[in-house]
């Protein structure tokens, strides 16, 4: 059975709970929280800043797990709605917004009228700082983001 080590990653929103209906300055760009222009999607994260197609946004954190143990994670808290990337076979991160992820405010595309606006790409570390192969996951702005636009992005989830 794989085992995936747990830790923090770097990037995460340290200062008490990530602010909504305020904007707030996160990986040198202004963000806000407010409630998603989709009916269904509860919150949602705005770009105050305009980006061009290609610019790294902010990163995806969260705790690593394996597909079993973040299935046995899910299965232990039923409370909770779990948001997971798969990162590589059989490693996925949890990216709960509780614990800081900005950008697990950003909502999957669904449907003609939110078409993605953004990407998770998985960047490993240069050697020599990854000698365990380790990375990180970086939200991508797929083409150019308006002032006030909120972001869309197609989960790949377990």
């Amino acid at each position: 059975m794989d085992t995936v080590q747990t830790h923090i990653d770097y990037g995460q929103w340290r200062i008490g709970t990530i602010p909504k209906l305020k904007i707030f300055t996160f990986w040198e760009r202004k963000w806000e929280v407010r409630v998603s222009t989709h009916p269904h999607m509860g919150w949602g994260l705005y770009a105050m800043e305009a980006a061009k197609s290609g610019d790294e946004l902010l990163p995806f954190v969260g705790k690593r797990f394996s597909k079993a143990e973040f299935h046995r994670h899910c299965e232990a808290d039923k409370r909770f709605v779990k948001y997971a990337i798969r990162v590589k076979k059989n490693v996925y991160q949890d990216g709960d917004v509780l614990n800081g992820n900005v950008a697990g405010f950003i909502n999957s595309s669904i449907g003609r009228e939110h078409i993605g606006n953004a990407i998770w790409e998985y960047v490993s570390l240069p050697a020599p700082w990854n000698p365990k192969t380790w990375g990180y996951i970086m939200t991508v702005a797929t083409r150019d983001i308006e002032v006030g636009e909120e972001l869309f992005t197609y989960y790949p989830l377990n």
